[in-house]
């Protein structure tokens, strides 16, 4: 890699900031209204909308097209959508039964053509796959009353943030503009605050399962940063689920810091593989 100058990269994350700006200002603005007059879905609508945004922004033929068969990254808004109306449709039975089914139907939708091609090898993959994101989603640590916790979030943000960083230097510049912008919507809800607005994080959730599906299968990023970036999520949501069962509730800072600490660990390994990688191939940014 001959230069690597942040100021390009900058001018192509700034639409972020409309996604980031409408999400934040509508989620402070839902955070007024007294918790016993507020819809419990409208947090997670608002984050959706973000999402929709984000699309827009950066792919627009995703939002026109929504379901092509051929581009599964048009899947993702569509996704969005669907499990916003299916959570809501099936909010009598237990969260985590239409959670699962939203992610084995984004499973099935992303590896379709990896399905058509290769029957056998892509349920092999399909089973992986879906194992690792159900086991993410069921140890997020979700209260009634505050929805997902904070110190969850700031892990996926880093996460989030750092595959938008990579992404351009593995090959693709849209999939690290998506991922920017959806670390925006994470950055949103961190700063919306603690016990101000019940957010579920579902939907950012399968939209960054569903970037680092199509990171690892259609786009040129290695497995072990892919792998890196997972684990980076798996031990923030690990250790802050740990943290969360002790009867003496450590300090907010100790709840905050460990999770951050322990995914930085795992991004300073992606990033270190991705310039090796980069360096070896004599790629420029």
């Amino acid at each position: 890699m001959d230069t690597l100058s942040i100021l390009p990269a900058i001018d192509l994350m700034l639409p972020a900031a409309i996604p980031f700006l409408l999400t934040l200002l509508l989620l402070l603005t839902l955070s007024r209204v007294p918790q016993q007059k507020a819809w419990p879905f409208a947090g997670d609508i608002t984050v959706a909308l973000g999402i929709l945004v984000i699309f827009f922004v950066f792919d627009r033929p995703a939002i026109i097209h929504l379901f092509n068969p051929s581009r599964p990254m048009d899947w993702i808004p569509g996704l969005v959508l669907l499990s916003v109306v299916s959570r809501h449709l099936l909010k009598k039975i237990h969260p985590l039964v239409s959670q699962a089914l939203m992610i084995t139907l984004s499973t099935v939708f992303l590896l379709f053509p990896l399905l058509q091609q290769n029957l056998t090898s892509g349920l092999i993959l399909l089973a992986e796959t879906l194992g690792l994101w159900l086991l993410v989603q069921t140890l997020v640590p979700r209260h009634a009353e505050t929805g997902v916790s904070r110190a969850t979030l700031v892990p996926l943000f880093l996460t989030t943030g750092t595959l938008g960083a990579l992404s351009p230097l593995s090959g693709s510049l849209l999939l690290g503009q998506l991922a920017g912008g959806l670390a925006a919507i994470w950055l949103a809800m961190i700063l919306t605050g603690p016990r101000r607005i019940l957010l579920s994080g579902v939907e950012p959730g399968i939209a960054l399962g569903s970037l680092l599906l199509v990171a690892r299968q259609y786009v040129d990023i290695s497995l072990i940063v892919v792998g890196a970036l997972y684990m980076a999520i798996l031990t923030g949501v690990l250790s802050e689920r740990v943290l969360s069962s002790f009867r003496a509730a450590p300090r907010p800072l100790v709840r905050l810091l460990l999770p951050t600490l322990l995914s930085l660990l795992f991004l300073a390994g992606a990033i270190a593989k991705t310039l090796q990688t980069s360096q070896g191939a004599g790629a420029g940014y």
